[in-house]
């Protein structure tokens, strides 16, 4: 399996001493060692540094998906840590489920792109595989109260492409994964969004966006709503935090609303006279769904109804129109 060739905390970690503790847990993990002891020089480290190098080491290699973090220990004496790793299985039972992982993702790449992905764009690959990934997984809600629990796979790429169910990490660190077989960095990213959830960065021609798979399963979402699952699919920072807040560190900024499926389409306005545009060209195309993004426009209800009543009368339709709670992604519905 292919992974691990976008290490980008590692990258980032601001430390020598850092990056040696991340190196020595990689090759303690990928062994499957039980321990790992390592003497650093310069300031002591905290539990606290020492539990979020191995966050990033676990969200640089979705391959890892056995370790059992939550029931790791952790010490520090004279310049040495010390780190007990715990594995949710036995090397027998992990052996069958990695096996079981590899079987997946190359079905999977396979499936996504029968003539080979080579000779396809950047953004091309990336959206087969959004697109796949979000049709083929279903959310574990059974499991979001089961994190501590050994037999718990939600949590990790296995449970999202081998079990076809996973929670939001799970989801997160499978669509690293396959984006790492195919050569798009990708990293993800832990935060909060009315609860902690997970989400990836993707890098598409030098550029960074956001990409939350999670909350675009077909499953999930209601499909009547016109790019309803485009909604936050390769989107910047201003989109992101309407929703969630960020705790990992050293996150490139993004920027750009490129290779957003809105922008792409001519659907974005940043004006009520341009959404009205937007909304005007759906409608002379014969469209019958419409949608729209809106782009650092504080839209009103009642400048909305205003503009939805007056495309009614001039076309002599009747429309039902909806506003995501970000008050950013505008569909609506002629009936």
């Amino acid at each position: 399996m292919r992974t691990g060739e976008i290490r980008y905390f590692h990258d980032q970690l601001p430390q020598d001493a850092h990056r040696r503790i991340y190196e020595a847990l990689e090759d303690a993990i990928a062994k499957r060692a039980t321990n790992m002891r390592l003497k650093v020089a310069g300031d002591e480290l905290s539990i606290e540094q020492l539990q979020e190098i191995t966050m990033h080491v676990y969200n640089d290699h979705p391959e890892f998906f056995d370790l059992f973090i939550p029931k790791m220990f952790y010490s520090i004496a004279w310049h040495t840590v010390y780190i007990h790793l715990a594995y949710r299985h036995s090397n027998k039972v992990a052996k069958i489920h990695m096996e079981e992982l590899q079987t997946a993702v190359d079905r999977f790449i396979t499936d996504c792109f029968p003539e080979g992905w080579r000779q396809l764009s950047e953004i091309r690959r990336e959206k087969m595989i959004f697109d796949r990934l979000t049709s083929q997984v279903v959310y574990d809600f059974d499991s979001l109260s089961k994190s501590d629990l050994p037999d718990v796979d939600a949590w990790s790429a296995y449970g999202a492409l081998v079990q076809k169910k996973a929670i939001c990490h799970g989801i997160s660190c499978a669509f690293k994964l396959l984006c790492d077989q195919v050569d798009i960095p990708c990293i993800v990213i832990l935060g909060d969004a009315s609860g902690r959830h997970a989400w990836n960065l993707v890098r598409i021609q030098c550029r960074f966006s956001h990409v939350d798979c999670t909350w675009l399963l077909r499953s999930s979402i209601d499909m009547t709503i016109p790019y309803a699952r485009y909604r936050y699919f390769n989107v910047p920072d201003w989109v992101i935090k309407r929703t969630r807040t960020v705790e990992v560190p050293y996150l490139p900024k993004c920027t750009s609303l490129r290779f957003n499926p809105f922008h792409m389409q001519g659907l974005c306005a940043s004006t009520c006279e341009e959404l009205c545009k937007v909304l005007m060209s759906q409608l002379l195309y014969g469209q019958k769904r419409l949608a729209a993004m809106l782009v650092h426009y504080p839209v009103a209800n009642e400048e909305l109804n205003t503009l939805i009543q007056d495309i009614s009368v001039t076309n002599s339709i009747s429309i039902r129109w909806y506003l995501d709670d970000t008050r950013t992604f505008f569909g609506a519905i002629c009936v």
